[in-house]
């Protein structure tokens, strides 16, 4: 279609024995299935890189939990968590590419391990992440990043923020959840004129665990999550 990015599509049809269609299970002999998406490959129009510009990374944060959504923590206009919920996360990125759509914005791989802290509300409880993230770089007047994440999150303890929406809206919480990370950082290199820090970069994101707004039935088609706003620091190696 445009790029690296393609349009699949598939259809099936599966024919049934008869010991199967006996079954008191079995309705038909007969299943269609149809398949329609997107997905990413090598751009056939360009020779293939023996290196990428981007990469491996690792991630340090801490963070400190917020009643707030979205909307309001991009207005800066976000509460502070009573009972001061708090998170600390490691997180690795594995280059995928350099450039998408013939822009050079970086894909990344990124597993995350995250612990909860425990408070007087809650127990501590371990989080576990995988998604896919992208940064866009820029300079002005030192180097800058936006970054985006989407994955999913499982927690072996449902954290005090969820469970009390969750209650709130008369909801069960999902231990696994969709999980979307917004980051904003400066490369510390640059903001020093050092070259020997040109790896390390330093800056905010917002963890964030939500159930896609009653659409998605293996989170249990509730709404709600939590947000955590955190401080990080990053290496390149």
């Amino acid at each position: 279609m445009v790029s690296n990015l393609y349009l699949l599509g598939a259809a099936n049809v599966t024919r049934l024995d008869d010991k199967t269609v006996d079954s008191t299970f079995v309705d038909d002999r007969y299943q269609g299935e149809l398949y329609l998406g997107f997905g990413f490959f090598n751009d056939k129009t360009k020779a293939p890189k023996t290196e990428l510009t981007n990469k491996r990374y690792v991630r340090v944060a801490h963070g400190w939990g917020t009643p707030s959504n979205i909307g309001e923590i991009f207005k800066f206009d976000w509460e502070k968590d009573e009972n001061n919920s708090q998170l600390s996360s490691v997180f690795y990125g594995h280059p995928l590419t350099d450039e998408l759509f013939g822009l050079p914005i970086d894909i990344y791989l990124t597993p995350g391990l995250i612990h909860h802290w425990s408070s007087d509300a809650q127990g501590a409880s371990t989080e576990y992440v995988a998604a896919i993230k992208a940064y866009y770089t820029f300079n002005w007047p030192v180097q800058w990043r936006f970054g985006v994440a989407e994955g999913l999150s499982y927690i072996d303890r449902i954290s005090y923020i969820e469970a009390t929406e969750m209650e709130r809206k008369d909801k069960v919480p999902s231990h696994l959840l969709n999980y979307l990370d917004f980051s904003f950082d400066l490369n510390v290199g640059s903001l020093l004129n050092n070259n020997d820090l040109n790896n390390m970069w330093f800056g905010y994101s917002l963890h964030h665990r939500s159930a896609i707004f009653e659409k998605a039935s293996q989170y249990g088609r509730i709404k709600g999550g939590s947000n955590f706003n955190t401080v990080y620091v990053q290496f390149d190696f």
